[in-house]
């Protein structure tokens, strides 16, 4: 049975349970819970870098706000707050910034005036699109009885360097920026 975290999964299947439109849901609620919140943060005040009061000033129409304060009060969207202030460039940030904008852009007050509305170059971006899965091969069996035989280890077995086979050079699979990005976090 397909798990729930397979990014295709059930996609072929009619079950109703698409993880792909689960998620864009999950996008959807939070893009719209936490449109205003760049209003809300402050570099310059690194010991209180989102101001909690004002959001849920603004935010009214959450109800009594307790809900959103344990969410607010987390070290998820703590940490969140921190990226967005110290590194905005980062995909992920970008990504719900620019989802934000794309949800304003489309509001009723931004659809009468085009110069309101604007751009998300990110969304837009295809480059970095999965165009290929990369499959490794199958374990070989090459040198071994084929009778049918299991091995099973208590403990991940020793390796004999001997035994190793020629070393493929291995294919690129992300981009430069991302790479710069994880030597860049390692630092921190």
């Amino acid at each position: 049975s397909p798990s729930i975290l397979d990014t295709i999964n059930n996609e072929s299947v009619s079950d109703g349970f698409s993880a792909k439109d689960i998620r864009a849901s999950f996008l959807r609620f939070f893009v719209s819970l936490f449109r205003h919140y760049d209003k809300h943060t402050s570099p310059s005040t690194p010991n209180k870098p989102f101001n909690v009061e004002g959001f849920l000033n603004e935010s009214k129409w959450l109800g009594d706000g307790e809900w959103i304060r344990g969410v607010i009060g987390s070290q998820m969207f703590e940490r969140f707050i921190e990226e967005r202030i110290s590194n905005p460039s980062q995909p992920e940030i970008r990504f719900f910034n620019e989802s934000i904008i794309q949800k304003l852009n489309r509001s009723a007050k931004t659809t009468l005036s085009a110069a309101k509305k604007k751009d998300t170059p990110f969304l837009l971006d295809q480059s970095d699109v999965v165009s290929e899965t990369f499959n490794p091969p199958p374990p070989s069996n090459w040198g071994l009885p084929d009778d049918g035989r299991t091995y099973s280890y208590n403990c991940f077995p020793s390796l004999e360097k001997k035994f190793f086979g020629n070393v493929r050079a291995p294919r690129q699979l992300t981009r430069v920026p991302e790479q710069q990005r994880s030597i860049n976090e390692s630092r921190h």
